[in-house]
């Protein structure tokens, strides 16, 4: 598998799960390590009680969506999962 298909792959499991990636080299590890750190701390993680409670195996997907506000100086970033499937426990 050349390098390439690797990123690819990486990117699309990054882009279904709701994470991110973040490069570094040797001089900026700490940096970004920093940067990353920020960042978890100004998350915020959301549940809900999905109302359709069919056991039915179907993808169920799941959209947010963030009203804008004049107050807010820079356009916030959503990172989320595409949808669920719904697994009884």
């Amino acid at each position: 598998m050349s390098l390439g298909q690797l990123s690819k792959g990486v990117n699309d499991f990054v882009e279904r799960t709701g994470g991110e990636i973040v490069g570094a080299d040797k001089k900026e590890v700490d940096a970004k390590l920093g940067a990353v750190i920020d960042r978890l701390r100004a998350r915020y993680q959301l549940g809900f009680s999905p109302l359709n409670l069919t056991n039915d195996g179907k993808f169920r997907p799941v959209e947010i969506k963030i009203t804008e506000t004049k107050k807010r100086k820079e356009k916030p970033l959503v990172l989320t999962k595409r949808g669920y499937y719904l697994r009884r426990r």
